[in-house]
């Protein structure tokens, strides 16, 4: 690591709560140094994997013992059972306000919503590649790298048992979005929209009927990836889809 920046300067900055001039130190730094780049990165995905950890516990209710014994007021000294029980509400209350601390808030993306459009074929795109196609996969890959500005490659997804059916290239005289459609042995579609960043980093699950959504953001992309699963097997294929990418 750069003597310049220090380990607080990294978290900080992955946070958005860095001065201009030490913004423009540690991009700099990471310019000169890919190992510090990827370290970065590396942090980034670890908070995105927290907030999809612990977003459940931002959404719980408070539970209804709890409330009651808060109305009523201390009447006798607590339990060793009552006190292992706040111990448990106290993680839990600090897990999620660690969650509401690092959950942005921002307005909803329109990367949902043009995601569900290329998944529906609302939208005619530019060119199709086959994706069973090695020349065409490797004609994809060049697109999502000009795109995105760093060499991408299509995710590999064949672990999670699915394969890489087509690529969708969006946009006339410059590619504004890439999709890639993904299928497994009983043709259930999963899909990978990218397109270039537009917003602050950013991770969440939400559900449009029977089909679940991840969206996920940061300073290299926009990704948006959908399919007819549980959530716990799309955050699966999601990470994977993402370190696969190889940013």
């Amino acid at each position: 690591m750069s003597d310049a920046v220090r380990e607080l300067d990294l978290h900080a900055f992955i946070d958005g709560e860095l001065p201009p001039e030490r913004v423009a130190a540690v991009e700099a730094a990471m310019a000169r140094d890919l190992a510090l780049a990827a370290r970065v990165r590396a942090f980034r995905a670890d908070k995105l994997a927290l907030i999809a950890a612990y977003r459940p516990l931002a959404d719980a209710p408070v539970p209804a013992a709890l409330l009651a014994a808060a109305r009523a007021g201390p009447s006798r000294p607590a339990s060793r059972r009552w006190g292992r029980y706040l111990g448990v509400v106290g993680a839990v209350a600090v897990a999620a306000s660690l969650l509401l601390t690092l959950m942005p808030r921002v307005p909803p993306d329109p990367a949902i919503e043009q995601a569900l459009a290329a998944r529906d074929n609302a939208h005619t795109p530019s060119r199709e590649l086959d994706g069973h196609d090695p020349a065409s996969v490797e004609t994809a890959d060049q697109v999502m790298s000009t795109m995105l500005g760093n060499p991408v490659r299509a995710p590999d997804l064949s672990r999670a048992g699915f394969k890489l059916v087509s690529a969708e290239v969006y946009g006339r005289d410059r590619s504004d979005a890439v999709q890639l459609r993904y299928k497994d042995d009983t043709q259930r579609l999963f899909t990978v929209f990218l397109r270039p960043p537009a917003g602050p980093d950013m991770f969440e699950v939400t559900q449009r009927g029977p089909v679940r959504i991840c969206l996920w953001q940061n300073a290299d992309l926009t990704a948006v990836m959908t399919g007819e699963m549980s959530t716990p097997e799309l955050f699966r294929l999601a990470s994977l889809a993402y370190s696969s990418l190889g940013l």
